[in-house]
């Protein structure tokens, strides 16, 4: 990261913001993609095809099975919970290009443990999806970015915020 000095003009600290604000919005769009391709995932899976894309949740896949094994109205709860799963992501993604730290880190660890569940479904029903685990290490990576950029910004407001805010003079005394 490079810290701006005192002396530093201010068309570099404006270009340094610009910068960093680019990359928050690159890095959090991957909540967004997959939130959509989960949800697309959701629905191939109940034409009863056997595709979908790696960058999607590995829990609304495995909430998509068991609802295709269930009948009647107790399908109802595993696709509302894959919906909701689907939802948090973009809610994530919202709150990222917010500035919330803490959305885009729960954000970053909940699709880790999701990857970690991938790797689980595969040891226990064979098949390791070495592509979608692929397609999660590098969305994590561009979290991450994301993530680096929005705590960057929160520096550069703040160092913005006190520098350019000076005490007025103080005014004559006269007696």
């Amino acid at each position: 990261m490079i810290e701006r000095q005192p002396d530093t003009p201010p068309d570099y600290a404006m270009g340094e913001r610009i910068e960093a604000e680019q990359q928050l919005s690159s890095g959090v769009s991957w909540f967004y993609w997959i939130a959509a391709l989960s949800l697309v995932n959701t629905l191939i899976s109940f034409t009863g095809s056997q595709w979908g894309f790696g960058l999607g949740l590995g829990i609304t896949q495995l909430f998509d099975a068991i609802a295709g094994e269930l009948e009647g109205g107790l399908k109802f709860i595993p696709i509302v919970m894959s919906l909701t799963a689907t939802a948090a992501f973009a809610v994530f993604g919202f709150l990222g290009n917010k500035q919330q730290t803490w959305a885009i880190l729960l954000g970053m660890v909940l699709y880790l443990l999701d990857g970690l569940l991938l790797v689980l479904l595969a040891v226990f029903f064979g098949g390791l999806p070495i592509i979608s685990l692929l397609i999660h290490a590098y969305a994590l990576y561009q979290l991450f970015m994301g993530f680096s950029a929005c705590r960057r910004l929160k520096e550069l407001g703040t160092e913005t915020m006190s520098s350019s805010f000076q005490s007025p003079p103080s005014p004559p005394q006269s007696f």
